[in-house]
Protein backbone atom coordinates (compact mmCIF):
# COMPACT_ATOMS: atom_id res chain seq x y z
CA UNK A 1 0.00 0.00 0.00
CA UNK A 2 1.13 3.81 -0.69
CA UNK A 3 1.08 6.20 1.99
CA UNK A 4 -2.40 8.52 0.91
CA UNK A 5 -2.09 11.87 2.36
CA UNK A 6 -5.57 13.18 2.14
CA UNK A 7 -6.31 16.76 3.11
CA UNK A 8 -10.03 17.23 4.56
CA UNK A 9 -11.37 20.16 6.33
CA UNK A 10 -13.47 20.51 9.10
CA UNK A 11 -14.02 22.14 12.83
CA UNK A 12 -11.39 22.56 15.19
CA UNK A 13 -12.01 19.24 17.64
CA UNK A 14 -12.02 20.60 21.26
CA UNK A 15 -10.94 18.25 24.09
CA UNK A 16 -8.03 17.24 25.99
CA UNK A 17 -5.16 15.90 24.41
CA UNK A 18 -5.15 12.37 24.80
CA UNK A 19 -3.04 9.28 23.27
CA UNK A 20 -3.97 7.63 20.04
CA UNK A 21 -2.94 4.07 19.26
CA UNK A 22 -3.61 2.48 15.85
CA UNK A 23 -5.27 -0.26 17.42
CA UNK A 24 -7.88 1.44 19.02
CA UNK A 25 -8.53 3.51 16.06
CA UNK A 26 -9.10 -0.02 14.62
CA UNK A 27 -11.50 -1.13 16.67
CA UNK A 28 -13.28 2.30 16.87
CA UNK A 29 -14.12 2.43 13.13
CA UNK A 30 -15.05 -0.87 13.17
CA UNK A 31 -17.60 -0.61 15.98
CA UNK A 32 -18.76 2.45 13.91
CA UNK A 33 -18.84 2.10 10.43
CA UNK A 34 -22.47 1.87 9.13
CA UNK A 35 -21.42 -1.85 7.25
CA UNK A 36 -21.66 -3.00 10.78
CA UNK A 37 -24.76 -2.88 11.51
CA UNK A 38 -26.19 -5.17 8.35
CA UNK A 39 -24.79 -7.90 10.99
CA UNK A 40 -27.76 -7.79 13.26
CA UNK A 41 -30.12 -7.16 9.82
CA UNK A 42 -28.55 -10.45 8.33
CA UNK A 43 -29.53 -12.04 11.41
CA UNK A 44 -32.50 -11.45 11.81
CA UNK A 45 -33.81 -11.74 8.08
CA UNK A 46 -32.48 -15.44 8.91
CA UNK A 47 -34.23 -15.68 11.75
CA UNK A 48 -37.63 -14.59 10.54
CA UNK A 49 -36.91 -16.92 7.23
CA UNK A 50 -35.81 -19.82 9.93
CA UNK A 51 -39.44 -19.28 11.91
CA UNK A 52 -41.44 -19.53 8.28
CA UNK A 53 -39.43 -22.91 7.26
CA UNK A 54 -40.52 -24.06 10.90
CA UNK A 55 -44.47 -23.60 10.27
CA UNK A 56 -44.10 -26.57 7.26
CA UNK A 57 -44.87 -28.55 10.29
CA UNK A 58 -47.80 -26.87 11.86
CA UNK A 59 -51.27 -27.74 10.70
CA UNK A 60 -52.93 -26.11 7.93
CA UNK A 61 -56.53 -25.26 7.94
CA UNK A 62 -58.37 -23.69 5.37
CA UNK A 63 -62.52 -22.72 5.04
CA UNK A 64 -64.23 -22.91 2.17
CA UNK A 65 -67.50 -21.83 0.78
CA UNK A 66 -69.07 -23.35 -2.51
CA UNK A 67 -72.50 -22.84 -4.48
CA UNK A 68 -72.77 -24.67 -8.23
CA UNK A 69 -75.69 -25.38 -10.63
CA UNK A 70 -75.72 -27.97 -13.08
CA UNK A 71 -77.03 -28.33 -16.21
CA UNK A 72 -77.76 -32.18 -15.23
CA UNK A 73 -76.81 -34.86 -12.69
CA UNK A 74 -76.81 -38.79 -11.74
CA UNK A 75 -80.22 -40.55 -12.18
CA UNK A 76 -81.28 -43.69 -12.61
CA UNK A 77 -84.04 -45.52 -14.59
CA UNK A 78 -85.48 -48.33 -12.47
CA UNK A 79 -88.99 -48.52 -14.39
CA UNK A 80 -87.53 -51.85 -15.64
CA UNK A 81 -86.82 -53.37 -12.30
CA UNK A 82 -89.49 -56.38 -11.31
CA UNK A 83 -89.63 -54.03 -8.07
CA UNK A 84 -93.01 -52.09 -8.82
CA UNK A 85 -93.12 -48.19 -7.17
CA UNK A 86 -89.43 -48.83 -6.00
CA UNK A 87 -86.68 -45.74 -7.33
CA UNK A 88 -84.19 -43.67 -6.06
CA UNK A 89 -84.33 -39.70 -6.04
CA UNK A 90 -81.82 -37.78 -8.12
CA UNK A 91 -79.59 -34.73 -7.05
CA UNK A 92 -80.72 -31.13 -6.89
CA UNK A 93 -78.83 -29.57 -10.03
CA UNK A 94 -77.88 -26.73 -7.21
CA UNK A 95 -75.68 -27.58 -4.45
CA UNK A 96 -73.73 -25.90 -1.64
CA UNK A 97 -70.83 -26.80 0.15
CA UNK A 98 -69.23 -25.51 3.63
CA UNK A 99 -65.93 -26.28 4.85
CA UNK A 100 -63.00 -26.77 6.86
CA UNK A 101 -59.57 -28.60 4.95
CA UNK A 102 -57.21 -29.86 7.84
CA UNK A 103 -53.59 -30.96 6.60
CA UNK A 104 -50.33 -32.24 8.44
CA UNK A 105 -47.25 -32.86 7.61
CA UNK A 106 -45.72 -35.67 8.82
CA UNK A 107 -41.98 -36.35 7.23
CA UNK A 108 -40.61 -34.07 3.93
CA UNK A 109 -37.94 -35.52 3.42
CA UNK A 110 -35.41 -33.52 5.20
CA UNK A 111 -36.47 -30.69 3.62
CA UNK A 112 -37.29 -28.14 6.21
CA UNK A 113 -34.10 -29.10 7.98
CA UNK A 114 -32.34 -28.75 4.39
CA UNK A 115 -33.32 -24.99 3.64
CA UNK A 116 -32.55 -24.31 7.84
CA UNK A 117 -29.11 -25.34 7.00
CA UNK A 118 -28.82 -23.04 4.07
CA UNK A 119 -30.46 -19.94 5.85
CA UNK A 120 -27.75 -20.35 8.40
CA UNK A 121 -24.91 -20.96 5.70
CA UNK A 122 -26.18 -17.89 4.04
CA UNK A 123 -26.26 -15.41 7.61
CA UNK A 124 -22.96 -16.80 7.87
CA UNK A 125 -21.80 -16.52 4.35
CA UNK A 126 -23.36 -12.47 4.33
CA UNK A 127 -21.60 -11.55 7.63
CA UNK A 128 -18.59 -12.86 6.28
CA UNK A 129 -18.77 -10.45 3.62
CA UNK A 130 -19.17 -7.69 6.27
CA UNK A 131 -15.98 -8.82 8.13
CA UNK A 132 -14.39 -8.21 4.81
CA UNK A 133 -15.49 -4.79 4.37
CA UNK A 134 -14.86 -4.15 7.92
CA UNK A 135 -11.23 -5.51 7.35
CA UNK A 136 -10.43 -2.81 4.84
CA UNK A 137 -11.14 0.24 7.17
CA UNK A 138 -7.57 -1.21 8.99
CA UNK A 139 -5.94 0.26 5.75
CA UNK A 140 -7.62 3.46 5.58
CA UNK A 141 -7.64 4.35 9.14
CA UNK A 142 -3.44 3.59 8.67
CA UNK A 143 -3.24 5.67 6.01
CA UNK A 144 -4.70 8.66 7.72
CA UNK A 145 -3.23 7.51 11.49
CA UNK A 146 0.17 7.78 9.47
CA UNK A 147 -0.47 10.83 7.54
CA UNK A 148 -0.70 12.50 10.64
CA UNK A 149 2.30 11.47 12.24
CA UNK A 150 4.63 12.18 8.84
CA UNK A 151 2.93 15.89 9.41
CA UNK A 152 3.37 15.83 13.22
CA UNK A 153 6.98 15.02 12.56
CA UNK A 154 7.82 17.15 9.92
CA UNK A 155 6.01 20.50 12.19
CA UNK A 156 8.47 19.40 14.63
CA UNK A 157 11.38 20.09 12.08
CA UNK A 158 10.08 22.87 11.36
CA UNK A 159 10.01 24.79 14.55
CA UNK A 160 13.48 23.56 15.40
CA UNK A 161 14.96 25.31 12.13
CA UNK A 162 12.03 28.32 13.09
CA UNK A 163 13.63 28.53 16.72
CA UNK A 164 17.34 28.33 15.00
CA UNK A 165 16.73 31.42 12.43
CA UNK A 166 15.15 33.59 15.37
CA UNK A 167 18.68 32.99 17.38
CA UNK A 168 20.53 34.00 14.66
CA UNK A 169 17.52 37.02 13.56
CA UNK A 170 18.37 38.40 17.48
CA UNK A 171 22.52 37.93 16.88
CA UNK A 172 21.93 39.51 13.57
CA UNK A 173 19.88 42.65 14.33
CA UNK A 174 22.04 43.48 17.33
CA UNK A 175 25.01 43.22 15.01
CA UNK A 176 23.02 45.52 12.37
CA UNK A 177 22.65 48.19 15.36
CA UNK A 178 26.43 48.19 15.92
CA UNK A 179 26.78 48.57 12.54
CA UNK A 180 28.79 45.49 12.09
CA UNK A 181 26.49 43.10 9.76
CA UNK A 182 24.46 43.99 6.90
CA UNK A 183 21.09 45.33 6.50
CA UNK A 184 20.47 42.62 3.93
CA UNK A 185 21.11 39.75 6.27
CA UNK A 186 18.39 40.59 8.92
CA UNK A 187 16.21 40.82 5.96
CA UNK A 188 16.74 38.17 4.88
CA UNK A 189 16.71 36.17 7.92
CA UNK A 190 13.05 37.64 8.45
CA UNK A 191 11.59 36.76 5.24
CA UNK A 192 13.01 33.25 5.77
CA UNK A 193 11.56 33.28 9.15
CA UNK A 194 8.08 34.62 7.05
CA UNK A 195 8.27 31.76 4.56
CA UNK A 196 8.75 29.05 7.65
CA UNK A 197 6.17 30.19 8.96
CA UNK A 198 3.57 29.77 5.63
CA UNK A 199 5.11 26.34 5.38
CA UNK A 200 3.68 25.51 9.16
CA UNK A 201 1.10 26.68 8.62
CA UNK A 202 0.03 24.85 5.90
CA UNK A 203 1.56 21.46 7.55
CA UNK A 204 -0.60 22.34 10.57
CA UNK A 205 -3.39 22.77 8.37
CA UNK A 206 -2.61 19.32 6.68
CA UNK A 207 -2.79 18.00 10.30
CA UNK A 208 -5.55 18.85 10.77
CA UNK A 209 -7.67 17.91 8.14
CA UNK A 210 -5.95 14.19 7.91
CA UNK A 211 -7.02 14.12 12.49
CA UNK A 212 -10.34 15.90 11.58
CA UNK A 213 -10.85 12.66 8.48
CA UNK A 214 -9.79 9.97 11.11
CA UNK A 215 -11.93 11.30 14.32
CA UNK A 216 -15.24 11.09 11.41
CA UNK A 217 -14.00 7.65 10.88
CA UNK A 218 -13.50 6.31 14.30
CA UNK A 219 -16.78 8.12 15.41
CA UNK A 220 -15.36 9.68 18.27
CA UNK A 221 -13.21 13.77 18.84
CA UNK A 222 -9.54 13.57 18.70
CA UNK A 223 -7.89 16.96 19.50
CA UNK A 224 -5.39 18.25 17.44
CA UNK A 225 -2.59 18.25 19.81
CA UNK A 226 -3.02 14.15 20.68
CA UNK A 227 -0.08 12.21 20.94
CA UNK A 228 -0.05 9.99 18.13
CA UNK A 229 1.62 6.42 19.43
CA UNK A 230 2.86 5.40 16.09
CA UNK A 231 6.23 3.35 17.05
CA UNK A 232 4.16 -0.17 17.32
CA UNK A 233 3.20 -1.92 14.83
CA UNK A 234 -0.22 -3.50 16.05
CA UNK A 235 -1.42 -7.46 15.16
CA UNK A 236 -4.28 -7.11 12.64
CA UNK A 237 -6.25 -9.94 13.91
CA UNK A 238 -4.91 -13.17 12.73
CA UNK A 239 -6.22 -15.15 9.08
CA UNK A 240 -7.64 -12.67 6.38
CA UNK A 241 -11.50 -12.95 6.50
CA UNK A 242 -11.54 -13.28 2.71
CA UNK A 243 -10.28 -16.93 3.28
CA UNK A 244 -13.43 -17.28 5.67
CA UNK A 245 -15.53 -15.66 3.22
CA UNK A 246 -14.42 -18.33 0.54
CA UNK A 247 -15.28 -20.73 2.91
CA UNK A 248 -18.39 -20.06 4.15
CA UNK A 249 -19.62 -19.45 0.16
CA UNK A 250 -18.66 -22.83 -0.40
CA UNK A 251 -20.41 -23.70 2.47
CA UNK A 252 -23.65 -22.57 1.46
CA UNK A 253 -23.33 -24.33 -2.30
CA UNK A 254 -22.99 -27.35 -0.05
CA UNK A 255 -26.33 -26.88 1.74
CA UNK A 256 -27.98 -25.80 -1.36
CA UNK A 257 -27.03 -29.23 -3.03
CA UNK A 258 -28.58 -30.87 -0.03
CA UNK A 259 -31.48 -29.33 -0.55
CA UNK A 260 -31.98 -30.18 -3.99
CA UNK A 261 -31.49 -33.84 -2.81
CA UNK A 262 -34.00 -33.11 -0.31
CA UNK A 263 -36.51 -31.89 -2.75
CA UNK A 264 -36.44 -35.16 -4.77
CA UNK A 265 -37.62 -37.15 -1.51
CA UNK A 266 -41.12 -38.39 -0.98
CA UNK A 267 -43.73 -36.69 1.59
CA UNK A 268 -46.20 -38.09 3.68
CA UNK A 269 -48.97 -35.84 5.15
CA UNK A 270 -52.13 -36.29 7.23
CA UNK A 271 -55.23 -34.49 5.89
CA UNK A 272 -58.83 -34.65 6.48
CA UNK A 273 -62.27 -32.23 5.95
CA UNK A 274 -65.30 -31.44 7.78
CA UNK A 275 -68.47 -29.82 6.44
CA UNK A 276 -72.09 -29.31 5.59
CA UNK A 277 -73.50 -29.46 2.47
CA UNK A 278 -76.42 -29.92 0.26
CA UNK A 279 -75.38 -33.42 -0.60
CA UNK A 280 -72.93 -34.40 1.79
CA UNK A 281 -71.09 -37.49 0.91
CA UNK A 282 -74.30 -39.46 0.21
CA UNK A 283 -75.16 -37.78 -3.09
CA UNK A 284 -78.62 -39.47 -3.06
CA UNK A 285 -79.59 -37.31 0.14
CA UNK A 286 -80.95 -34.06 -1.14
CA UNK A 287 -81.24 -31.80 2.25
CA UNK A 288 -78.47 -30.57 3.77
CA UNK A 289 -76.48 -32.76 6.22
CA UNK A 290 -72.90 -32.73 7.65
CA UNK A 291 -69.46 -34.84 7.03
CA UNK A 292 -65.97 -35.65 7.65
CA UNK A 293 -63.15 -38.17 6.31
CA UNK A 294 -59.77 -38.11 6.97
CA UNK A 295 -56.90 -39.94 5.17
CA UNK A 296 -52.97 -40.34 4.37
CA UNK A 297 -51.35 -39.83 1.48
CA UNK A 298 -47.57 -39.39 0.14
CA UNK A 299 -46.26 -37.62 -2.76
CA UNK A 300 -42.95 -38.06 -4.54
CA UNK A 301 -42.24 -36.24 -7.64
CA UNK A 302 -40.33 -39.37 -9.76
CA UNK A 303 -39.32 -37.47 -12.44
CA UNK A 304 -38.71 -33.45 -12.35
CA UNK A 305 -37.12 -33.28 -16.50
CA UNK A 306 -33.92 -33.62 -15.16
CA UNK A 307 -34.54 -29.74 -13.61
CA UNK A 308 -32.58 -31.10 -10.25
CA UNK A 309 -29.89 -32.17 -12.31
CA UNK A 310 -29.43 -28.62 -14.01
CA UNK A 311 -29.37 -26.91 -10.95
CA UNK A 312 -26.61 -29.13 -9.52
CA UNK A 313 -24.75 -27.78 -12.84
CA UNK A 314 -25.27 -24.45 -11.68
CA UNK A 315 -23.79 -25.24 -8.55
CA UNK A 316 -20.81 -26.12 -9.80
CA UNK A 317 -20.42 -23.59 -11.93
CA UNK A 318 -20.98 -21.05 -8.72
CA UNK A 319 -18.29 -23.42 -6.90
CA UNK A 320 -16.12 -23.12 -9.91
CA UNK A 321 -16.34 -18.90 -9.47
CA UNK A 322 -15.75 -18.97 -5.77
CA UNK A 323 -12.59 -21.35 -6.50
CA UNK A 324 -11.35 -18.24 -8.77
CA UNK A 325 -11.97 -15.58 -7.07
CA UNK A 326 -9.88 -17.39 -4.29
CA UNK A 327 -6.89 -17.55 -6.68
CA UNK A 328 -7.19 -13.89 -7.67
CA UNK A 329 -7.08 -12.99 -4.59
CA UNK A 330 -4.23 -15.09 -3.30
CA UNK A 331 -2.50 -13.76 -6.24
CA UNK A 332 -3.29 -10.20 -5.46
CA UNK A 333 -2.26 -10.66 -1.62
CA UNK A 334 1.37 -12.14 -2.79
CA UNK A 335 1.71 -9.05 -5.03
CA UNK A 336 1.01 -6.83 -2.46
CA UNK A 337 2.98 -8.64 0.27
CA UNK A 338 6.09 -8.23 -2.17
CA UNK A 339 5.41 -5.07 -3.16
CA UNK A 340 5.16 -3.95 0.51
CA UNK A 341 8.08 -6.32 1.92
CA UNK A 342 10.61 -4.27 -0.76
CA UNK A 343 9.18 -1.08 0.66
CA UNK A 344 10.40 -2.35 4.30
CA UNK A 345 13.65 -2.86 3.21
CA UNK A 346 14.39 0.27 1.37
CA UNK A 347 13.33 1.96 4.42
CA UNK A 348 15.59 -0.46 7.00
CA UNK A 349 18.28 0.69 4.65
CA UNK A 350 17.90 4.39 4.50
CA UNK A 351 17.68 4.55 8.00
CA UNK A 352 21.10 3.15 8.28
CA UNK A 353 22.66 5.74 6.19
CA UNK A 354 20.55 8.79 7.95
CA UNK A 355 22.57 9.38 10.86
CA UNK A 356 26.00 9.26 8.65
CA UNK A 357 24.24 11.94 6.44
CA UNK A 358 22.63 13.83 9.26
CA UNK A 359 26.13 14.00 11.12
CA UNK A 360 27.99 15.34 7.90
CA UNK A 361 25.16 17.77 7.71
CA UNK A 362 25.63 19.11 11.26
CA UNK A 363 29.34 19.40 10.89
CA UNK A 364 28.66 21.73 7.75
CA UNK A 365 26.12 23.22 9.69
CA UNK A 366 28.56 24.28 12.74
CA UNK A 367 30.93 25.51 10.25
CA UNK A 368 28.74 27.74 8.56
CA UNK A 369 27.41 28.85 11.66
CA UNK A 370 30.89 29.93 12.91
CA UNK A 371 31.69 31.58 9.77
CA UNK A 372 28.62 33.73 9.82
CA UNK A 373 28.83 34.99 13.34
CA UNK A 374 32.31 36.17 11.97
CA UNK A 375 31.05 37.73 8.72
CA UNK A 376 32.51 35.05 6.01
CA UNK A 377 29.43 34.42 4.97
CA UNK A 378 26.15 35.93 4.73
CA UNK A 379 22.70 34.85 5.66
CA UNK A 380 21.41 32.99 2.47
CA UNK A 381 24.82 30.85 2.77
CA UNK A 382 24.04 29.83 6.09
CA UNK A 383 20.19 29.59 5.83
CA UNK A 384 20.75 26.62 3.05
CA UNK A 385 23.01 24.73 5.08
CA UNK A 386 19.89 24.88 8.08
CA UNK A 387 17.69 24.09 5.57
CA UNK A 388 19.93 20.79 4.40
CA UNK A 389 20.21 19.77 7.89
CA UNK A 390 16.98 19.96 8.71
CA UNK A 391 15.90 18.35 5.56
CA UNK A 392 18.20 15.55 6.60
CA UNK A 393 16.79 15.19 10.02
CA UNK A 394 12.86 15.43 8.16
CA UNK A 395 14.05 12.78 5.79
CA UNK A 396 15.21 10.00 8.81
CA UNK A 397 12.03 10.98 10.91
CA UNK A 398 10.13 10.67 7.67
CA UNK A 399 12.21 7.10 7.12
CA UNK A 400 11.10 6.03 10.71
CA UNK A 401 7.25 6.67 10.21
CA UNK A 402 7.21 4.76 6.45
CA UNK A 403 8.72 1.62 8.31
CA UNK A 404 6.00 1.46 10.88
CA UNK A 405 3.40 2.11 8.18
CA UNK A 406 5.43 -0.59 6.03
CA UNK A 407 5.67 -2.72 9.14
CA UNK A 408 1.31 -2.47 9.79
CA UNK A 409 0.85 -2.72 6.03
CA UNK A 410 3.00 -6.06 6.10
CA UNK A 411 0.97 -7.57 9.21
CA UNK A 412 -2.63 -6.14 7.20
CA UNK A 413 -1.89 -7.85 4.30
CA UNK A 414 -1.07 -11.18 5.81
CA UNK A 415 -3.44 -10.81 8.44
CA UNK A 416 -1.40 -11.54 11.56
Amino acid sequence: MRLILVLVLGGAITVNAQEVRLSDCWQKAEQTYPRAKDRQDYEQIANLKISNLKTAYLPKVDANAQATYQSDVTHMDLSNLPIKGFSIASPDKDQYKLTVDLSQLIWDGGQVSASRKLELAGLTADNMQVAVDLYTLKGRVSQLFYGIVLKKQQLKIQEALKADLMQKLSKTSSGVRNGAVLKANELLLKAEIVKLNQEMASTESDRNGLIDALAVLVGSTISYSSDFIWDEAPSAGGLRPEFELFKSQKARLDAANELYTAKRMPKVSAFGQVGYGKPALNMFNNSFDSFYYVGVKATWNIFDWNSTKRDRQILRFQQNIVDTRQAMFEQSQKMELAQESKSLSKYENLLKTDEEVIAAREEVAKLYSVMYDNGAIDAADYVGRQTELKQAELNREMHKVMLAFSRVNVNIINGK
